[in-house]
């Protein structure tokens, strides 16, 4: 227990339940979602998913990767992959009442022959059911993944993506740096 009678676990609770700077919960936000808010737990995240089905996927300049706030993709109609389509379902868990992360991925084919030029990996977002943390695949709507059957490796986990330090190419690519740097020889 710390000072405020909280055991570390309800404070990372807590964490997750906050907005990040590019998460924050917009009142416009929370409009989308009021009807969501007295679900069951599965309600709400077949209500998120129905949400995100309704973004396009546009192709883009890798410059508009992880640049926007939650909120703006929301207005702007459209996802530029599944960074952005995890950081809309994190902000609207936590709009609905749900503790949420972003759970950032580097493929483990890429971690044992890096290449620069290209960084494949995959945005999973996890959110507290009340009893454990669900991992979920936002981009394709599926819940209880697992990430090593997916051949990945977890780089970052955050409230969003700013808050992992990511907000363009550059900072994605110190980030998979790491990764390699903490690789056993």
């Amino acid at each position: 227990m710390n000072e405020s009678g909280k055991s570390g676990y309800e404070n990372l609770i807590d964490r997750f339940l906050a907005s990040g700077e590019q998460s924050a919960i917009t009142d416009g936000m929370a409009v989308l979602v009021e009807h969501l808010k007295e679900l069951d737990v599965a309600g709400k995240i077949k209500g998120i998913f129905s949400i995100l089905r309704k973004l396009k996927h546009k192709k883009s300049d890798v410059k508009e990767k992880w640049a926007r706030a939650a909120d703006q993709i929301i207005v702007d109609g459209y996802t530029t992959g599944c960074s952005d389509v995890a950081l809309v379902f994190v902000t609207l868990c936590r709009a609905v009442g749900l503790p949420a992360k972003i759970i950032d991925t580097a493929d483990n084919d890429w971690i044992d022959k890096p290449n620069l030029n290209r960084l494949p990996g995959h945005a999973y977002a996890g959110f507290f059911d009340g009893e454990q943390w669900v991992i979920v695949d936002p981009s394709e709507r599926i819940s209880g993944v697992d990430i090593e059957k997916d051949k990945r490796t977890i780089t970052k986990e955050g409230l969003d993506f700013w808050d992992m330090g990511i907000r363009n190419f550059d900072d994605m690519k110190r980030t998979f740096l790491e990764i390699i740097n903490k690789k056993p020889v």
